[in-house]
Parts: C-alpha cells; sequence; structure tokens
C-alpha cells in the first residue's frame, strides 16, 4: 500500500473515533517482554532528559511498538520524537533520509492514532495531526479535513498553533485555487471569534492569541480586496432582512481591506446605521467621509459616535483621525487639542507628537514677547519632533523634515547675545507653556 493512501485511511480512521470518542483499555502495560520493556523505558527516559533524541529513538520505538500504552508519554512525545529523528538523518544522511523518510513519517502519523485509541483526546490530537501532515506534506486533502475536525470539536479551546496552522494552510489552498473565496472568508471569521474570546479571557496566553490574531490579519489583506467582498456580499447585504451581524462581518472585512472610501463601505455604514444608530455605525460613517474629504461631515459623525467607545486604543485611533482632519482643515489648535488626547492615551504615539510640534512652529508669531522675536516656539517645535522621531519610525522622514524647517528659524548667536543670553540657558516659551534649551543656527 502506498504511503499517503494508508495516511488518508488513517486520517478517516481517526475521525471516526473523534464521533465515538473512543478510549480503549490498555491490555498489556508491558507488552510481551516486560524486562526488555522496564530496560528501553530507563534508557529512553535517560537520553530524553538530556535531549538526546537521536539516542533516545531506538527505546522510544521498541516502547510504540511492543508496549505503546506503558503510560500515556509513549505516544505524548512520540510524534515529536520521530520528527526530530527525521530532522537529524535529513541534515546528516541525506541517503537514509530518502530511505527511511516515508516509514518515518507513517510511523510520527500513526502515533497520533495510537494515541487517541489508548487515550481519548481525538478533537486536539487531530489538530497536531493536520499540522505535521501538512509540515511533512503527507495526505494534504486529509489534513484539512482534521483541521476542520479538530476546530468543530473543540471551538474555543483549540490550540493558538493549530488556529494559526489551519487559517495559514487554508489560505495556501485558496491561492492555489483549491479553496472557494466566500469559505475561507467564514473560516476567517470563525477563526477570529475563537482568537478574541482567548484574548478577552486574558490567561497566561493572551500574548500569544495577540500575535495569531496580528498574523491572521496581516496574512489575509493581499486576498481580501474591496471589489472581491463587493463581489461576494453584495447581493446578501442588498436584503431587507439582512442580519446587524453579517453587515459587521463585510464591514470589518472592509475596513482590514483598507476601503474606507469605498461606496459600498458607505452603504454597509448607513445600513447599520439605520438598523442601530450605534456608535459604531456612526464612526463606520465617519471614516468613510474623512477618506472623502468631507471634514465638517466626518467630524459631525465621530462626534455622534466617539462617546459609546469605550475601548482606549479605537479611542486613541479616533481622536488621530480627528486630529488629522483639523490639520487639514489648517485649524492646528485644535488638531492640537486631540493629538494631546491621543496622548493621554498613548504617550509614544510619534503622529500626534509630530502635529503638536507643528503647532508649536506655527505659533512663532505669537510668541515674539520671548525676547528673541518667537524663535522660541522653533526651538521647542524642534525638540518635539525629535521626541517623535525617536519613539515612532514610521513618522522619521516627516519629523525630520520639521526638524530641518525648524532649525533654520532658530536665533542665531548674534540674536541670543544681543538678548543677554547664553545656549544652552533654560527658556519658557511665553506663548506655549512649554520650556525648552536656547540653542542658535551654526
Amino acid at each position: 500500500m502506498k504511503v499517503k493512501k494508508r495516511f488518508g485511511l488513517v486520517a478517516l480512521a481517526l475521525i471516526a473515533w473523534m464521533g465515538a470518542s473512543a478510549q480503549h483499555p490498555c491490555e498489556s502495560k508491558y507488552g510481551s517482554d516486560s524486562a526488555e520493556t522496564v530496560k528501553n523505558v530507563g534508557l529512553f527516559n535517560m537520553h530524553w532528559q538530556n535531549k538526546n533524541y537521536v539516542e533516545a529513538f531506538p527505546y522510544w520505538y521498541y516502547q510504540f511498538k511492543n508496549a505503546p500504552c506503558y503510560n500515556k508519554r509513549v505516544t505524548l512525545v512520540g510524534s515529536y520524537l520521530v520528527e526530530q529523528y527525521l530532522l537529524h538523518l535529513q541534515k546528516n544522511d541525506p541517503q537514509e533520509f530518502n530511505r527511511r523518510k516515508n516509514g518515518l513519517i507513517d510511523t510520527m502519523l500513526l502515533n497520533y492514532d495510537v494515541r487517541v485509541y489508548y487515550w481519548g483526546e481525538a478533537g486536539k490530537v487531530a489538530g497536531y495531526k493536520a499540522i505535521d501532515m501538512i509540515n511533512w506534506k503527507a495526505d494534504t486533502t486529509a489534513a484539512l479535513v482534521l483541521f476542520d475536525s479538530c476546530f468543530r470539536n473543540l471551538g474555543n479551546e483549540t490550540d493558538a498553533k493549530v488556529v494559526y496552522n489551519y487559517f495559514y494552510y487554508a489560505l495556501n489552498e485558496y491561492a492555489k485555487k483549491n479553496y472557494e473565496a466566500d469559505r475561507l472568508f467564514k473560516l476567517y471569521f470563525d477563526l477570529l471569534d475563537v482568537v478574541n474570546y482567548n484574548i478577552d479571557a486574558d490567561t497566561a496566553k493572551a500574548e500569544t492569541w495577540r500575535k495569531v490574531d496580528t498574523a491572521i490579519n496581516f496574512a489575509i489583506r493581499p486576498f481580501m480586496t474591496c471589489e472581491k467582498i463587493e463581489e461576494l456580499y453584495k447581493a446578501k447585504t442588498d436584503d431587507p432582512n439582512v442580519s446587524m451581524d453579517l453587515l459587521k462581518r463585510v464591514n470589518h472585512m472592509l475596513q482590514v481591506a483598507g476601503c474606507d472610501g469605498n461606496d459600498y463601505s458607505l452603504d454597509l455604514a448607513e445600513k447599520m446605521y439605520n438598523l442601530d444608530p450605534s456608535g459604531e455605525a456612526a464612526i463606520n460613517l465617519a471614516r468613510y467621509h474623512n477618506v472623502k474629504g468631507n471634514d465638517q461631515k466626518s467630524l459631525e459623525w465621530y462626534n455622534k459616535g466617539l462617546g459609546s467607545v469605550n475601548d482606549a486604543s479605537e479611542k486613541a485611533k479616533i481622536y488621530s483621525e480627528m486630529s488629522s482632519i483639523y490639520t487639514r482643515m489648517g485649524n492646528l489648535a485644535k488638531a492640537k487639542e486631540y493629538a494631546e488626547k491621543v496622548l493621554s492615551i498613548n504617550p509614544n504615539d510619534g503622529k500626534a507628537h509630530l502635529i503638536i510640534a507643528s503647532y508649536f512652529a506655527q505659533s512663532s508669531g505669537s510668541c515674539t514677547s520671548d525676547g528673541l522675536g518667537g524663535r522660541t516656539a522653533f526651538l521647542a517645535a524642534y525638540d518635539r519632533a525629535a521626541k517623535a522621531k525617536s519613539l515612532d519610525p514610521s513618522v522619521e522622514s516627516a519629523a525630520q523634515e520639521l526638524m530641518n524647517k525648524c532649525y533654520a528659524n532658530f536665533p542665531s548667536s548674534e540674536d541670543v547675545f544681543k538678548a543677554s543670553m547664553h545656549e544652552g540657558d533654560s527658556i519658557s516659551v511665553p506663548c506655549l507653556g512649554v520650556t525648552t534649551t536656547i540653542r542658535f543656527r551654526k
């Protein structure tokens, strides 16, 4: 029997066990030769504890073949150990690796089935087995079935590693036209529900789940285009009985794809607001008008929705968007006000620091009582732009450009001398309420 066919049969057997949740009693814990089993267990333990996996392999294999239910650890570590042995051969003895590869992969995957047979946990085991199937290019069709079975059985209890690998493999199959777009997007939301559940649970693994969330959203962006989303969902969202849940999911996809200014985004935002005039719906409308450059209308919608936003990071994002609108309108005082609101939540936001730096620079004409013709405003602006540059690489270029403009407007050494000041002196900028250090152009 070809190895690939055997994988398929084993996968189907495992799925059958899932339904039955079978766990079989161990008929002979020590196998036919208890003394030999005890000897191999001792030698295996010695090498395993020292992480000598290659040396441990033959002693593990004796247990697997002759006493697989000696204890749970035989099959718990088995697939990992076989993989380590495979990797060792691949690196150190390619000829032996090619000769034994199929048989060892067969053993690796069979170990999962034996584990289920004696110890249960079919749902959990299915996900791990699927990962090894795709990593070692075994029966990939069966791997998708196993991923799905694991996920449907465990739901929110699915391991983060399984969720990550399941999505990436489905995405890979979609790229090869072996997986439908609507099925992929449905899987994306199903997995995202599990990711968000585990992030909100705030357990010790919350940070791992945040990384999975970032990875999944980053991976799907090239495939989730505005046109594809509209093509797949427009008819469904046009249904008079469309649910709010579907509207929110499609709206989320449009945001991930960067479609805030898309007409379909406006259509969805208006439908959501009509169904439920919530803050979230108002913010969606604000973002549409923001992208379109409808500044006043955008601000009106932001103000309508802002009061119901409780998440701090989302609120900071909204403040930042409002600050940018005021900057675009030329109202730097208001832009500064909202930039400060951003910094009250996230002190390291470089864009907000840069907006404040621009406000400082623009204010020089109101700061002439400083004794230097208002040039201390440029010193303060330079300081704040430098801070933006040091905190946030994404604004580095814009920050440096503003710093150069500010430096060109520093007082000259003659200006400083005439004002009876000295380089390095601390000075309060009268119109800004901040302190800076006297410097001059060199």
